[in-house]
């Protein structure tokens, strides 16, 4: 089987699926890189904030991101079209 890339692949950091995967990876990636910075950050954060996303919801928070970049990838994206053409 031969992989092929999309004709517009040199375009791909446009696509909206792409940003938000992007955005899912950088930061999980970016505390696991900087941990002692991450608990500085979040000991800053006033409580009612640390309250909004409890620790159990932090998995829902991956597969959101990821579910969202697969309907973003099937969404026409206009833009992207016009440029092609």
């Amino acid at each position: 089987m031969k992989i092929k890339l999309i004709d517009n692949w040199k375009d791909c950091w446009r696509f909206a699926s792409v940003r938000t995967l992007g955005l899912g990876t950088a930061i999980p990636g970016l505390i696991e890189l900087f941990p002692d910075q991450a608990l500085h950050i979040w000991a800053l954060l006033p409580e009612d904030m640390k309250r909004v996303v409890p620790d159990r919801y932090v998995l829902w928070y991956v597969i959101a991101v990821v579910a969202t970049s697969l309907v973003a990838r099937i969404i026409r994206q206009d833009k992207l079209h016009e440029k092609a053409n």
